[in-house]
């Protein structure tokens, strides 16, 4: 039963979020593969899939689950970018998530969207129209190239921006846009530069090993 309550645009997305995870997980196996996951979002909810996945990508996983994930955010903003449906290839699509997992995930998300609502308001709706998509989708795109290196952490700042981005275009509210763009350069040369300092190590190693 929906909260009493005024919810935000974020808030009314995640309410419908639970009730379908809990009704596709009735009678069937706890997880959830992507795909399915992206069902239950709707296939043509662009803004809302990259923001459930840029959650994902903040829990720990096995190696290479970090890089797997930003993979498919990136192919989520292709499609925005192309006006097509949310599709992800089979090895990607049949990764498996707890579907009890996702729920504690959108429980605490909820929590943080009611706190982020005394904050984030429609605002500036210039930034965050209809007609705002491709290039929305264009930053999503570039902040994501960074995370599919395979250094820890490098998914870290990006990501948190990439989520501010999102949560701001579905609460309307160009100011946090900005601000999660901010965000998510300031993580994207943080990660340039580590990857300049990873190869130039590199380089260094081969050139003393060699000599």
């Amino acid at each position: 039963m929906p909260p009493s309550f005024p919810l935000s645009p974020v808030e009314l997305h995640l309410f419908a979020m639970r009730e379908a995870l809990h009704q596709a997980g009735r009678g069937q196996a706890p997880e959830l593969t992507f795909s399915g996951l992206i069902r239950i979002l709707g296939e043509n909810s662009h803004t809302l899939v990259i923001l459930v996945f840029s959650l994902l990508n903040m829990i720990p996983g096995a190696p290479g689950w970090g890089g797997i994930v930003a993979l498919a955010m990136f192919g989520f903003a292709s499609a925005m970018l192309l006006a097509r449906p949310v599709r992800l290839p089979r090895f990607a699509g049949d990764r498996r998530v707890p579907a009890k997992l996702l729920l504690k995930l959108l429980e605490r998300l909820a929590r943080y969207s009611r706190a982020l609502a005394r904050i984030s308001f429609p605002r500036l709706p210039a930034l965050v129209s209809e007609t705002t998509g491709r290039p929305f989708a264009l930053i999503v795109m570039v902040l994501c190239l960074p995370m599919v290196v395979p250094i820890p952490f490098m998914n870290a700042i990006p990501n948190v921006g990439v989520a501010v981005m999102c949560l701001s275009r579905l609460n309307r509210d160009g100011l946090g846009l900005i601000i999660g763009i901010a965000i998510g350069a300031i993580g994207f040369l943080v990660d340039a530069w580590i990857i300049w300092l990873v190869v130039s190590l590199g380089f260094s190693a081969g050139g003393f090993l060699g000599s």
